[in-house]
């Protein structure tokens, strides 16, 4: 059986994409991972027979020094795999790297490698052929398989949300959730909610993730000590294993990701997947929904004062909708359900499986 090598690693525990993508593929193939590396050692860069990268290119540090470390172990593994011959599947997740300062011009040559050395590169949503011009170039290599489904992923570990944070409980929550860094917008998102509060304070905002940037999180900080009506901050890792809970018990979802950056949204399909609708921008993701407009609150903007105006508006047509019909977010994620479904693992499992077919 043909083995396949994921990288990062097949089973990370903070993003359920990759284990996803490995129970889709793994009657067919099978995927290594760290794991298989520690335990053939040096025999382990001859033991597999395609390469699939995910995230190479987003070269992060707090130093020069170690941006520049990271650049040399990953640049050198690329040129093993050239080298011997190793076929390499590389997807395309963001435009570039999310908050990068140090490590962006060794990010820039890795997408080059990328480009020119992949066998096949593997794109999320159309729109990424737009958003990342280079590709056009390589367009015989690219082959695009949407993002999957989270229907059923994430466990209910009996949290009452009400209770954890002193939630009144007439209150409808509005949840963000995800891993929380500048890209994510949160000043912006906290300032857009505090003004749409005048129209209806029947809604709270959850702000739920942890920061591992450390002069972002004090920012953030000066946030959570300011008083800020119907506003919940928590910085902690949400376990998947009660992820569920949030999902289930909130109202509607926020995203407002920086355009810059932003191609795909992870947390889009999990809201979609546990029937619920979302406020996002019109990421490229987005724009390969049919009539997203019917069952989801999109905007679109070109500056951060466009994004904060336009996330107002989204805010108050959502609390005016509700006003009008208490039952509108449900019904919209319904809809959005039905969406998920039809692009599910299983769905595509024979696009995924041909994606390694050398």
């Amino acid at each position: 059986m043909k083995k396949i090598l994921i990288f990062p690693q097949r089973d990370v525990v903070s993003n359920l994409y990759l284990p996803n993508l490995v129970k889709t593929i793994a009657g067919e193939y099978e995927v290594v991972g760290v794991d298989f590396a520690l335990k053939h050692k040096k025999r382990f860069f001859f033991m597999y027979d395609v390469c699939h990268l995910n995230w190479l290119e987003n070269i992060k540090g707090n130093s020069e020094f170690w941006c520049f470390c990271s650049f040399v172990v990953r640049i050198l593994f690329l040129f093993f795999l050239k080298i011997f011959h190793k076929p390499i599947v590389w997807t395309v997740h963001n435009k570039m790297a999310h908050n990068q300062t140090i490590g962006k011009k060794y990010s820039k040559i890795l997408i080059h490698l990328l480009l020119k050395w992949s066998t096949r590169i593997h794109i999320l949503c159309k729109e990424t052929l737009e958003d990342v011009p280079a590709l056009k170039l390589f367009a015989d290599k690219v082959v695009m398989i949407p993002h999957g489904d989270y229907i059923g992923n994430f466990g209910e570990g009996k949290v009452d949300l009400y209770k954890k944070y002193g939630i009144p409980q007439d209150k409808l929550i509005i949840l963000f959730t995800g891993k929380i860094g500048p890209y994510k917008n949160i000043e912006l998102l906290v300032k857009a909610f505090e003004r749409s509060q005048n129209l209806d304070s029947r809604f709270v905002l959850l702000i739920c993730g942890k920061c591992s940037d450390v002069k972002y999180y004090s920012r953030l900080l000066s946030l959570v000590h300011q008083d800020a009506k119907n506003i919940y901050f928590d910085f902690n890792f949400i376990p998947n294993d009660c992820l569920g809970d949030y999902l289930n018990q909130s109202a509607i979802l926020v995203t407002p990701y920086s355009k810059d950056s932003a191609l795909n949204s992870g947390t889009l399909w999990m809201a979609f997947s546990y029937g619920k609708t979302i406020i996002c921008p019109r990421l490229g993701c987005v724009k390969d929904i049919a009539n997203v407009e019917k069952f989801a609150y999109i905007y679109d903007y070109e500056n951060d004062i466009e994004h904060l105006g336009h996330l107002i508006e989204s805010f108050n047509q959502m609390m005016q909708d509700v006003f009008l019909n208490v039952n509108v977010l449900a019904e919209k994620g319904k809809q959005a359900l039905i969406t998920m479904q039809g692009r599910t693992w299983k769905k595509n499992a024979s696009l995924w499986i041909h994606l390694y077919d050398f």
